[in-house]
């Protein structure tokens, strides 16, 4: 099983877990004289085995994570990097946009006071690095093994 698969497994093993409360918490309690149509002991049961297997794939998947690596950067640097970009590009189209509002509702008119073409351009790089650092990390996600 690779990373992108755990991930996969992941997801299922936490909606399933969602489900079992869902159905837990519409038993815990009825109406007087009244039966739950499942017994919560059993809900309780089923959804402890589910969280030792998602703890036991989240296990598996951080020693993964932990040990691979693209080149001379491990995956764990690629993450925070790929965080940190998002975050700049995020920060940077704020800017962006802000600094392109030339007019108000109130009609009162602004003028940037950044260099719009150099932040595009610088934008555009980052964009470039992300796609870059995103690819990479996708493929760890696929060859590096759990």
């Amino acid at each position: 099983m690779n990373i992108t698969e755990s991930l996969k497994l992941q997801a299922d093993l936490q909606a399933q877990i969602d489900q079992i409360q869902s159905r837990l918490l519409s038993c815990v309690r009825v109406e007087k004289g009244s039966k739950p149509l499942e017994k919560p002991e059993n809900l309780y049961k089923l959804q402890d085995k589910l969280l030792k297997q998602l703890g036991t794939a989240y296990s598996k998947m951080e020693r993964a994570i932990y040990h691979a690596a693209y080149k001379d950067k491990s995956l764990i640097e690629m993450l925070s990097e790929q965080k940190i970009l998002t975050l700049q590009i995020k920060l940077m189209k704020e800017t962006l946009n802000k600094a392109n509002e030339l007019t108000s509702l109130e009609g009162v008119c602004y003028e940037p006071t950044i260099d719009i073409k150099l932040l595009e351009k610088q934008l555009f790089t980052l964009e470039e690095l992300k796609r870059d650092i995103d690819s990479k990390i996708q493929s760890l996600f696929q060859i590096t093994k759990v």
